[in-house]
């Protein structure tokens, strides 16, 4: 964009052509001087949002828009239920969550594309959170080493056990098993 604004500064008399402008995403859908148009062809070189990438598309309507990365919240890249999902989320696209998700969640993101899926936290049930965990010979799917976990319900000290063995932290306010293992564990 700042190129192309400077040559079209300097071009005072003639007419700019072009077919593609590429930039990072904020530059591109706040378009200072109009340059992403229809028809044009936008490269966006980073990472955008789910809005960035949609403002951008609607301005260059018919125009290709190549991009390699996503980096959002995750109530902007799918719903709460795995459903809904971001039609950005495509292909090869690498996808950051910057918030925390649930197990259907980032199974959902994971599915939709092949490129690299980075999370930092799951909020999710005792029951999903270790199921998940058990997945991959007790290696988790989504419950691994560097993540943080929150359960959002009662979990037995079992699940506790699973999830933890697994997880960077765990965080967690109801527990509800047996007297005995309520006792074992004190």
């Amino acid at each position: 964009i700042s190129q192309l604004t400077a040559i079209d500064l300097a071009n005072t008399t003639g007419s700019l052509t072009y077919a593609t402008v590429s930039d990072i995403a904020s530059a591109l859908a706040t378009n200072t001087g109009g340059y992403v148009d229809a028809g044009k062809n936008v490269v966006v070189t980073g990472a955008a949002t789910v809005a960035q990438l949609t403002t951008i598309d609607g301005l260059n309507t018919n125009g290709a828009l190549t991009y390699t990365a996503i980096t959002d919240a995750t109530s902007s890249l799918v719903n709460a239920d795995g459903l809904g999902l971001s039609g950005y989320v495509t292909g090869s696209v690498a996808v950051t969550v910057n918030t925390t998700s649930t197990i259907a969640q980032l199974s959902a993101l994971d599915q939709a594309t092949t490129g690299t899926l980075t999370y930092t936290s799951i909020t999710d049930t005792a029951s999903n959170l270790a199921t998940d965990a058990a997945t991959n010979t007790g290696a988790g799917t989504y419950v691994v080493a560097g993540h943080d976990v929150t359960v959002t319900d009662a979990a037995t000290i079992a699940q506790l056990t699973t999830i933890d063995g697994l997880a960077n932290t765990v965080t967690y306010t109801t527990v509800t098993d047996t007297a005995l293992n309520l006792a074992t564990d004190a």
